[in-house]
Parts: structure tokens; sequence; C-alpha cells
């Protein structure tokens, strides 16, 4: 059983070091979030542009069916208070005299993301969902259990974005242009390596990120996995940065949240005087029992999605290509008939079915218009395709390919095609949550 007590806890000891981490690490996460979202502003603030011909505005797909005829100006105001709050969270947090407006900010700022990933499903990426977690925690744990926890949480990232990369998909894709691209930066050339060692070499980068996890969850191996986790984000800002992959700048942000969080939560610090206000916490037994379960709850959301039961992202699955996706393919005598911001995400490759079909690229459609990936599942990506069919009057000049995650060890997909509004409207969703999109 976990109990407060456990690894991976206790590098420092003393009211002053644990008021000192516990600060840090939420003016940390609330500076990198309000730049997150800064940098990803479009979709926090939607264009309600009604005119297809004047743009391509990019859906909104709400959680819940019975939410998608909500006016988009909605979310304007939510996310405006939302800012507002964090802006209020920083300020408490770094001022002694403040301090008691801490909680009501930090409860605020949570409600506020919580409205904002209902009204849209593309706002769930990983750093809001983290930052959910720990805001939420914060509210209920006294300061040194809330320490702990954030070390479990960080410890169940590593673990399972590493297991999401044991995976055919990684090796022969994302992991390997990532391999390949820090290779060349450092003056190695793997052109002529095997096929068989480039793909050792890749899933070298998926036993390292677990060995962090593990390495950073027991007390002995602590100081060792926290410089190599240091190593592994410095690395990954070099070749996901403009030097290399040049991946959106939320990504970088997070990166560098994580090198303040390893540093706040693992290095060892001396004692401080405690100073500032002090906390009243729940009984020693109520901590106990609430800490027990968001650390089981840190690890069970991720085993819940192998099973269907949890999305790819909220489940650590990053930079893992095998979640489940939708597939848009459009008649090329129907290309022309779409609007200019439409037509360049058609692409040049072709297939013949019953005439030409041309791919529409959903994924720099999404980077284009929001400066984030497309939510990586099926059910959110068939609602941005519903979207486009009725703003474009496409019936019967599309196909849909919804297709499963793959196969971790072979690639595979089980693959369900539609071909008019009719299917579409017929077929059977297996999705718990809504797949269509906001008016």
């Amino acid at each position: 059983m976990i109990s407060s007590s456990d690894s991976p806890e206790r590098p420092a000891v003393g009211a002053g070091a644990i008021r000192f981490r516990a600060r840090g690490l939420l003016l940390a996460q609330s500076i990198a979030l309000l730049g997150m979202i800064g940098v990803t502003w479009r979709v926090w603030f939607p264009d309600a542009t009604d005119d297809p011909q004047e743009g391509l505005p990019y859906p909104a797909v709400p959680l819940w069916n019975a939410l998608t005829g909500v006016d988009l100006r909605v979310d304007w105001i939510v996310t405006a208070l939302t800012l507002l709050l964090l802006t209020c969270l920083l300020i408490s947090v770094s001022r002694d005299s403040l301090e008691r407006f801490t909680g009501w900010s930090c409860a605020g700022a949570c409600l506020g993301l919580l409205v904002l990933v209902i009204l849209n499903q593309h706002r769930f990426v990983p750093w809001t969902y983290q930052s959910l977690l720990l805001f939420v925690s914060y509210l209920v744990l006294p300061r040194e259990t809330w320490l702990r926890a954030a070390r479990w949480l960080v410890v169940s990232i590593y673990l399972f974005s590493a297991v999401s990369k044991f995976d055919y998909q990684f090796v022969m894709t994302t992991g390997r242009l990532m391999f390949v691209t820090g290779a060349e930066m450092i003056g190695l050339d793997t052109s002529d390596w095997s096929e068989g060692s480039l793909r050792l070499a890749v899933l070298a980068l998926p036993l390292l990120e677990f060995c962090i996890g593990v390495g950073l969850a027991f007390r002995w191996t602590r100081l060792v996995a926290m410089v190599a986790a240091l190593g592994m984000h410095l690395s990954l800002l070099l070749i996901l940065g403009p030097w290399g992959l040049k991946n959106a700048e939320s990504v970088l942000i997070w990166n560098l949240l994580f090198l303040a969080q390893l540093v706040l939560l693992y290095w060892p610090v001396k004692n401080a005087p405690v100073g500032g206000a002090q906390e009243s916490v729940p009984g020693r037994g109520g901590a106990e029992a609430v800490y027990v379960g968001w650390v089981l709850f840190f690890f069970l959301v991720p085993v819940l999605e192998k099973f269907n039961y949890a999305d790819h992202w909220p489940a650590w699955g990053l930079y893992s290509p095998r979640c489940s996706r939708c597939r848009l393919w459009i008649a090329d005598w129907k290309v022309n008939a779409l609007p200019g911001a439409a037509r360049k995400y058609v692409g040049e490759k072709s297939r013949s079915r019953e005439g030409v079909l041309r791919e529409f690229d959903l994924q720099s459609w999404s980077e284009d218009a929001l400066n984030l990936p497309v939510y990586p599942q099926d059910r959110f990506q068939l609602g941005v395709i519903r979207y486009l069919l009725e703003k474009q009057d496409l019936d019967r000049a599309f196909q849909i390919d919804i297709e499963s995650a793959s196969n971790w060890l072979t690639g595979k997909r089980s693959v369900v095609s539609l071909t008019s509004l009719r299917d579409l409207e017929e077929f059977r969703t297996p999705f718990l949550l809504n797949d269509r999109p906001r008016n």
C-alpha cells in the first residue's frame, strides 16, 4: 500500500524547505501554463467566423453532445476569467501578505480550465491535464503531502510515456526521426546503419525514460535519475527546438517546466525560515487517505487507456503515434470547389476508388490554425471531419477511414470506411464521449 512515508519523497527536511519547494512548484506551473496558453491562444479564443469562404476556423468539439450549441463567445469570457485567476494565483504565491488568496485563485483557475476542456476536447493537452492534477491536489493536501504526490505524478508521467513508446509506430516514425535528428546534431551518420541496429537505438530512448521513472521512485537512485532526466530534457529542447524539428513553442515550454520541476522536487535544498502564513490542513488520517487516492488515480488513468476508457494524451502517450485516428479523403473533382484556405491542406498523393481521392491533412490544419497537434483520438477527429463536410457541402465526395489504435508489435490497424453523410449518421459510434462539433 502506498503511504506518505514511501519513496519517492523526503529529499529535504524542514518546514522552510517544504514551503520553498511548494511555492516554487506552484509558481513554475502557473508561469508555464500562462505561457503555453499564450502560444496556443487560438484554441482558447476560438474563431467564430460563420462564412467558410472567409477562412477555415478550426472547429471545437465539446465533451458532451448537449454542448454543441454553446456560443463560442462563451469561451472568450471563460478564458479571460481563467487567465485573470492564474495571474492572481501568481501574485498571491509570490507575496507572503497575499498568500491567503492562493487557494481561492487556484480553485477558480481549476474551475475555469475544467469548463474550457468540457467546451472543447482539444484543450485537454497533456500540460492542461498536468496543471489540473497539480492544482486540484494542492487544494486538498497539506504542502508536504502535496509535494510527495507531485513526485509520484512525475514518476507516472515518465513510466507511462516510456511504455507508450515501446511500439512499432514510434520506432518506425516519430522515434526514428528524433533519434536521427539528434545523431546528426552531434555529427553521427546513421545512413549506413542496419535496420536492426537503428531500431535498437531508437528503443533506447524509451528505455532511458523508463529507467528515469524507476530511478526517481527510489531514494538511493533519485539523484542519478534526476541528472539523467535533466540531460534528457535539455537534449529534447535541442532536437525539438528551432535548431531541430521546429516543434510548437508549447512543447519547448513544457520541457522547460520539467527542468524546473525536477530541480524543485528532487534537488537537495537546505532548510530555510518558514515565514508567511501557516496552513490549516486536514487531520493526518484524512490527508493520508486523499494522498493515496490521488496517487492511485495517477497510475489508474494510463492503465484505463489500454482498455479504451481513457484518451491517449491523459495516459501520457507522448510522441507515440499508435493512437486511434481518422483520415479524410476528398474526391479530386471536388477539390477546386473548396476555398483556398482549405485547398492547401489537400495532398498530392491520390488513390483510386470510383475515381481519384486526395487526402486532407487534418494535422497540418490543426498546427496552422491553433499551433497545436490535432487531438490524437478518432472521436475528436471525426467531429472535426463532420464540421468540414457539412460546411463545405462534401456529401458523397469523400471517404473517411476510421482507424483503430495500431498493434504495438506489427503497427497494423483495423479500418472502417464511410463514404456519405448518411453512412456517417448511421455509423454506430463506440465512443463514450461526444464526436460532434459545436455549431
